[in-house]
């Protein structure tokens, strides 16, 4: 999914006025997430959070089906910060529900990093 696409997508269901520059930066927020939380689990190397300009065709990292994890977090700000607590709290457990789902199909795909363990004390 495109940034353009996430927006617009968010945009069809929410319609709103905040700024292009708003929305870029609550996408950056959750492409930040996934990167942090998610897949750097994984990956070899930490991504850094790429900075979402909105350039034409620009990309966000996770694709289909858990792509819409973006919408629904784009709808949640929305709602967060018009006050709409009950549309919040749907789209806080849509946004939760593709959140679980990515960690769990990335559990089942690929293998953990091998993480250092200098500096760190040993259990008993």
């Amino acid at each position: 999914m495109t940034v353009q696409e996430a927006i617009e997508k968010a945009d069809g269901l929410r319609p709103n006025d905040f700024s292009a520059a708003e929305k870029r930066f609550w996408l950056q927020q959750i492409e930040g997430r996934i990167l942090r939380e998610i897949l750097s689990l994984y990956e070899e190397e930490e991504t850094p959070v790429p900075v979402i300009t909105g350039e034409e065709g620009e990309t966000l990292k996770t694709g289909a089906p858990y792509d819409d994890v973006y919408v629904y977090g784009l709808c949640a700000r929305y709602d967060f910060a018009l006050g709409e607590i009950e549309r919040y709290n749907m789209d806080a457990v849509l946004f939760d529900e593709l959140w679980r789902a990515l960690q769990s199909d990335c559990q089942r795909r690929y293998v953990p990093r091998e993480r250092s363990r200098i500096g760190r004390r040993a259990k008993p």
